[in-house]
Formats: C-alpha cells, sequence, structure tokens
C-alpha cells in the first residue's frame, strides 16, 4: 500500500511540474512577470503567488497573499488584501475586489465592478449600473 502511495504522489507531482503545451497545471509566480514563464502561459489548475500574481488566463484556483491580478479567471481568485482583473466568473474573494465584468459573486469588505457583479460587502460599486453604491448586497448582471 505504501508503494501504491508513493507512486500516485509522485505520478501527481510529476504532472503539477510539467508544462502542457499551452497551458499549465501549476504556476508559481513571486511577482507580477517573475517568473517571465508565467505570466505568459495560461494556467489550467492552480496559479499561487507568493506574495503576489498576475497575468494570462487562470481557469481554476488563483490564490496570492498580497494581490492577485491576473487578467481572466473562471473558478476561484482569491487573495488576503486585493484582487483585480478584467474579466471573472466563479467567485472573487479578497478584502478589496476590482474587476471590469464579474459573473459571479464578489466577496469583500470594498467590491468595484466596472460592468456587472453580484457583490457581497459592505461597500459595493457598479459603475454602469442605475444604482452604484449599496451597502451589503449589490447585484447588475
Amino acid at each position: 500500500m505504501k508503494k501504491f502511495l508513493a507512486v500516485v504522489a509522485v505520478t501527481v507531482l510529476s504532472a503539477l511540474s510539467v508544462s502542457a503545451g499551452e497551458w499549465d497545471i501549476f504556476s508559481l509566480m513571486f511577482t507580477q512577470g517573475i517568473p517571465e514563464g508565467c505570466a505568459k502561459t495560461t494556467v489550467c489548475g492552480f496559479k499561487v503567488g507568493a506574495p503576489m500574481c498576475g497575468g494570462a488566463d487562470v481557469y481554476g484556483i488563483e490564490g496570492s497573499l498580497f494581490w492577485s491580478g491576473s487578467e481572466e479567471v473562471y473558478g476561484i481568485k482569491c487573495s488576503l488584501i486585493a484582487s483585480g482583473g478584467a474579466k471573472a466568473g466563479g467567485l472573487q474573494l479578497a478584502l478589496v475586489n476590482f474587476i471590469d465584468a464579474m459573473s459571479g459573486l464578489q466577496l469583500g469588505i470594498v467590491n468595484v465592478a466596472q460592468d456587472s457583479a453580484f457583490q457581497i460587502g459592505l461597500v459595493n460599486i457598479i459603475k454602469n449600473s442605475p444604482v452604484k453604491f449599496m451597502p451589503i448586497i449589490n447585484c447588475r448582471f
């Protein structure tokens, strides 16, 4: 049983570390653009920022300590401090969230969207909405 688990662990770790051509399963960034290849490669899996990340699209989970800034994220985009980008679908979670278009939920203390979003927080702003500001809950589809 131990050998089987060891083989499974090695297989999973090698799959996470190998690039699949046009996209990666796992990406670790230190700042936006370091390492350089991570900023240009689409991630279908996990993108981790230690302390921040950004760049190409993410299909899966993007998480960081200070700033999650990939342009498009479909899945979960989370950070302890701030999160931003052009488009997101799913969940955007941080103390402060900025996005152009959100098809899903923004959850934070301050949530700002340009076009569409469903927001829960203390300050919720959707700039192109008839109701631009609402405390607690705001939405535009």
